[in-house]
């Protein structure tokens, strides 16, 4: 009868310890999608917002209700903005400036700014900048009023890891926008810097002319938005040679060093990095990839190339018929190497000129391509055809053939 009671007992005792774990899990909450969240209309909808002299455009939300029912489920949202001129969502301008062949058009624009809160502001110029996009004004038909349609997107982690992304439902509002000359940021460049680099005495002067440029390869993919890709640079090292990469000429904040010296180590962002030392005279390849932060540097076996006294920059734009391979000649760049094959200059065009470059004072050698304003020049190419008005630093680079138009 005891052993009976005792059982009894335990029985009872597991029952009640399952009603609590079943009545635990039934207050713990679950991650449930929502369908959408709202997004409030703001007060000031009502009037035309003047873009050009208006700093933000500020919303509030209601947050996502990722538990499907009244208990809040706790996680961390990011939200962000996207804008349409026709209330289509169809095509991003991410997806457009994706394709390569320009026949895809984005019907809506995705802001790059973020919130972590339910409210947040929308920068009027880059509003602007993204209506120009979706639009295509010219700049003497933008329109005095347009509507703008405005939705928030909400990501959050979701079961799995796999990204839960949510849209609000879409706001119209009034805004007077203003023309915007569409440009892509310019191309991030790093430059070489060092004892044996450079044109200034005993090199080691982080200046225009003590440093040398790593320069764009045409066909490679940069961002519209950095300027970033993968840049290179080739050419002769003297042994003994020590040097590191710098982003900004004439500072030293941010750069490239070695964590030991040598050329299989790179460190980013440490001042305390030591310089890469060159073992043995030879011919070398630096490439960077500036989005993913990758730099390699690497010997260059085989290659005999020539030595030229001068390149020159004949073409249309010079006086009377142009065209002269002793006129314009450029400037050595890194003529404390010993052999020198970096060169710039800088020199005003005018869109629609054309020129080459031609070394020693004759067509005998000359370097061209139809590309503008950075390309790969070939022996003996075609005219490379200047684009757009304006004053250029032009670096060229004669192993390689790359050459870069750095507008000023």
């Amino acid at each position: 009868m005891k052993n009976i009671f005792k059982s009894t007992l335990l029985l009872l005792g597991c029952l009640a310890m399952l009603t609590a774990c079943s009545d635990d899990n039934d207050s713990n909450p679950t991650f449930v999608e929502p369908s959408t969240f709202t997004l409030n209309t703001p007060s000031w909808a009502p009037n035309a917002i003047d873009l050009a002299n208006s700093k933000t455009l500020p919303f509030t939300w209601s947050q996502p209700n990722y538990a499907g029912s009244a208990k809040a489920y706790p996680v961390a949202v990011n939200y962000s903005f996207e804008v349409s001129s026709t209330d289509s969502w169809t095509t991003s301008n991410v997806t457009a400036d994706a394709d390569k062949t320009g026949a895809t058009v984005a019907d809506y624009y995705i802001l790059d700014d973020a919130y972590h809160t339910p409210s947040g502001s929308i920068d009027a110029a880059k509003l602007a900048t993204a209506l120009e996009y979706l639009s295509k004004w010219k700049e003497d038909a933008v329109p005095e009023v347009d509507t703008v349609f405005v939705r928030c997107k909400a990501q959050t982690p979701g079961p799995g890891g796999v990204t839960s992304t949510v849209y609000s439902n879409t706001v119209q509002v009034m805004v007077n926008p203003y023309y915007v000359e569409l440009k892509d940021a310019p191309l991030e460049l790093w430059y070489l810097v060092g004892n044996n680099i450079g044109a200034e005495d005993g090199g080691w002067k982080n200046s225009e002319a003590g440093t040398v440029p790593l320069l764009p390869v045409y066909g490679n993919d940069y961002d519209k938005k950095t300027g970033r890709g993968e840049i290179e640079w080739e050419g002769f090292l003297p042994a003994g040679t020590e040097f590191k990469l710098v982003n900004i000429i004439g500072n030293w904040d941010i750069q490239w060093g070695s964590s030991d010296g040598s050329l299989d180590n790179p460190v980013k962002n440490d001042g305390g990095a030591k310089n890469f030392t060159i073992a043995t005279a030879g011919y070398y390849k630096v490439v960077l990839n500036t989005a993913t932060d990758k730099l390699s540097i690497t010997p260059v076996d085989g290659i005999t190339p020539s030595v030229f006294t001068q390149i020159a920059m004949p073409g249309s734009y010079q006086p009377g018929d142009g065209w002269d391979p002793t006129s314009n000649v450029m400037t050595a760049k890194n003529p404390l190497a010993t052999e020198n094959h970096d060169w710039t200059a800088t020199v005003e065009l005018k869109a629609g000129q054309q020129l080459k470059f031609a070394a020693d004072g004759a067509w005998t050698t000359s370097w061209g391509s139809t590309v503008f304003p950075y390309g790969i020049g070939k022996l003996g190419g075609d005219n490379i055809n200047v684009t757009a008005d304006g004053t250029y630093t032009v670096y060229f680079n004669d192993i390689t053939g790359y050459y870069y138009f750095v507008a000023q």
